[in-house]
């Protein structure tokens, strides 16, 4: 009984002593684990690899670094970067595995997969597969994390449309930085809403962080949002801005109509688009909807409308209707903007359909907006104003 046990141990000891390899599907990697200890920011370190061909049909592999891209480069034995690799039946192949610690690194542990796979094949059933070797090893060295908040703004907004924040943010330090944006909304005193998200900056980088509340279920009225960034533990910057909530339609919403395309001819049975890019140039951010009317000989025919789309002022999108028509002839077409309870009207289209039409043609062109409501009212001020600036000049 006692040999039995001995036995058992000592091949246990056997095995464990045979060096790490990690084999999938016909292939194994030796070693499977690398561990570089401490390395400092721009230090460079080169590891082979073997890779072992158990089939007996040559073996292709690519290599996969992921989102370490910028720190691991797989070589040929003489140097050579290499996208693939070769393996001979019931062969090996060597590569190097050559680390470089970015500049911009932090300090601390980092574990980084490499794989080496197969390609899926491109008929039939059937599947790629990997195998990593895992690269362990520890930053160190002198490092300084600093980030500096150089502009925050809230903007007002109307109950149901969304309380935007932005952050414009430097990276003044010379590693990549991670600072924690925390925002706490609050009216009269009580805090409604809280919301954290961390967000990587490269040294020497300016990014704008956008961050935003929804205002579904507000209220109208006075609110503020406290703004706090953390870096490693620490907060670095602290400051609460007030806004307002007003009722929904307070805000001016306006539009600008950017161009307009259209495919003139079309086949029957064959499907055409009427694409309108627009801007919104207002105080809020709203929805907005191609809405095409489409008539023949006076009579009308039909109403075909865009996807909403939701525009943040400033932003510009476009907004696609699709055509299909199933009779030849000769078609006008009457499209309106849609956007926050107000229209905007394009100029009227023509679309000649015909059977086995050739000429395809596609204009794009400035087309002025007949805007309702608000604009219309300012554009009737301003004409009021000046003939009576004019007049006063008669006199």
């Amino acid at each position: 009984m006692k040999v039995k046990v001995i036995v058992e141990l000592i091949v246990i000891f056997a095995v464990l002593a045979i060096p790490a390899e990690v084999y999938a599907a016909g292939f194994g990697l030796a070693p499977s684990f690398i561990d570089l200890k401490d390395l400092t920011r721009g230090q460079s370190v080169e590891r082979s690899v073997k890779i072992y061909n158990n089939q007996n049909q040559p073996l292709e592999l690519y290599p996969d670094t992921g989102e370490y891209s910028d720190w691991v480069t797989v070589l040929n034995p003489d140097g050579g970067e290499i996208k693939s690799i070769n393996v001979p039946p019931n062969g090996s192949a060597t590569v190097i595995l050559k680390i470089t610690v970015p500049a911009t690194a932090a300090n601390g542990e980092y574990e980084i997969p490499v794989y080496f796979g197969t390609k899926p094949p491109e008929e039939g059933t059937g599947i790629g597969v990997q195998a990593p070797v895992k690269v362990f090893l520890i930053v160190t060295g002198q490092q300084r994390i600093s980030v500096k908040v150089m502009s925050y703004e809230v903007s007002d907004t109307e109950v149901g449309v969304p309380a935007r924040l932005s952050i414009t943010v430097m990276n003044d330090g010379n590693v990549i930085a991670q600072p924690e944006f925390k925002i706490k909304i609050s009216k009269d005193g009580s805090e409604i809403f809280e919301n954290k998200t961390k967000v990587k900056i490269p040294p020497r980088e300016i990014e704008e962080i956008k961050l935003s509340w929804d205002t579904s279920n507000a209220q109208k009225g006075n609110y503020s949002v406290m703004l706090t960034v953390d870096l490693d533990g620490e907060t670095v910057y602290s400051h609460e801005v007030a806004f307002k909530v007003f009722e929904k339609g307070t805000l001016t919403a306006s539009l600008y109509l950017v161009n307009a395309s259209l495919n003139k001819y079309l086949e029957v049975g064959k499907t055409g688009k009427f694409e309108v890019f627009v801007k919104n140039t207002g105080y809020i951010d709203y929805e907005a909807k191609l809405r095409v009317e489409v008539y023949r000989d006076d009579e009308f025919l039909s109403v075909v409308q865009s996807d909403s789309v939701w525009l943040e002022k400033g932003n510009m999108a476009p907004l696609t209707a699709y055509l299909l028509f199933d009779e030849k002839g000769e078609y006008t077409l009457k499209p309106v903007v849609v956007y926050a309870g107000k229209l905007a009207i394009l100029n009227e289209a023509f679309v000649k359909v015909g059977v086995g039409t050739k000429t395809q043609e596609n204009s794009e062109e400035k087309v002025a907006v007949k805007a309702r409501g608000f604009e219309a009212f300012a554009l009737l001020t301003v004409v009021i104003v000046l003939m009576t600036i004019l007049w006063l000049k008669r006199r």
